[in-house]
């Protein structure tokens, strides 16, 4: 059991004579201003929380160093309310790959359509996000076929 009695953090050592000791043998840490400093310090397994950029025009999106490929999507399911898992064909890498068949996207696409997306790799090939918030393009929209002549040549 812990406390934090001021800015200190306290551990509970005896319980019986409620004596409450210092945790860490680093005396900068029992402080709780400090104690976010140990815990970044010592966290395993901390992945990059990436957040698309706001939308981008066609242009950056096909100048930009990213991750471009046109898929099929073959199963969707809804991870979260906001999220779905999107399992898929790759039918042409433009630039880059993505080793994956199934991206988390924010929004459900339809599995009888192709869609030319763009992802960007994140700590070292363990995620791929969109680029940005348009990152998705649907055989119907007009920019997909402008995205496919200019990558194309």
């Amino acid at each position: 059991m812990f406390r934090v009695d001021g800015d200190n953090i306290e551990c509970l050592q005896d319980a019986t004579a409620r004596k409450f000791v210092a945790p860490f043998k680093d005396e900068k840490y029992n402080r709780l201003e400090n104690f976010s400093q140990y815990v970044k310090a010592t966290a395993r397994n901390r992945h990059t929380v990436a957040r698309a950029k706001d939308y981008m025009s066609v242009q950056d999106l096909i100048k930009g160093n990213n991750i471009v490929i046109e898929i099929q999507p073959t199963k969707i399911t809804k991870a979260t309310p906001l999220v779905y898992d999107t399992k898929f064909t790759v039918l042409k890498e433009y630039r880059g790959s993505c080793p994956r068949d199934y991206v988390f996207l924010p929004r459900e696409l339809d599995v009888s359509k192709k869609y030319i997306i763009f992802l960007e790799e994140v700590d070292d090939g363990d995620g791929y996000y969109l680029v940005s918030r348009n990152s998705i393009f649907s055989e119907e929209d007009k920019e997909y076929t402008i995205i496919k002549d200019a990558l194309s040549k």
